[in-house]
């Protein structure tokens, strides 16, 4: 039996800074899977699921994860030391990324979160407003943010709170 896979690649750089009370995250992705169906032709897309649902629809179907991107990730924090009962900081932050898909056709997915995480002990709550555009989890069409997308999709938008008790 002859092996007639191909080599897929990907390559990411990431940087992490603080400089005084601020915080730097800054990362640079790029991939390439190759993916090709059974009958050896390529795919413009990679099936892939989460959370019980599928990336994909079928054949002809563009939703899925694109199959070859650049993804450019920034986030910007700032800590505020506080003597506020147990909360000993808060942290507002701005993360951002976009995936920038090879493929001419598709449209690129975007992600802004605005917000603050307030720390008190092992408690972390963090208080976000969460916006995209071909954003899987922030779109109207789940199965294609990642893939194909929609071309001139509308800032989804989710207000969110998380609290974590870290041990």
């Amino acid at each position: 039996m002859l092996d007639e896979s191909e080599t897929s690649t990907a390559f990411a750089g990431h940087v992490v800074g603080n400089f005084g009370n601020f915080n730097l995250k800054a990362e640079y992705v790029t991939y390439n899977y190759k993916a090709k169906s059974d009958e050896g032709q390529e795919l413009d897309v990679v099936q892939m699921g989460a959370y019980g649902y599928e990336y994909f629809g079928g054949e002809g179907y563009t939703g899925g994860v694109a199959s070859q991107a650049n993804m450019y990730v920034v986030g910007l924090a700032y800590t505020i030391p506080v003597e506020f009962g147990p909360i000993s900081s808060i942290q507002p932050y701005l993360d951002y990324t976009m995936i920038d898909k090879t493929n001419e056709n598709f449209y690129d997915t975007e992600h802004l979160i605005p917000g603050f995480l307030i720390s008190a002990g092992p408690v972390y709550t963090y208080v976000d407003y969460a916006m995209g555009k071909n954003q899987p989890w922030l779109t109207d069409s789940f199965g294609k943010g990642l893939g194909s997308g929609v071309e001139d999709p509308d800032w989804n938008k989710r207000f969110n709170i998380n609290i974590g008790y870290y041990f």
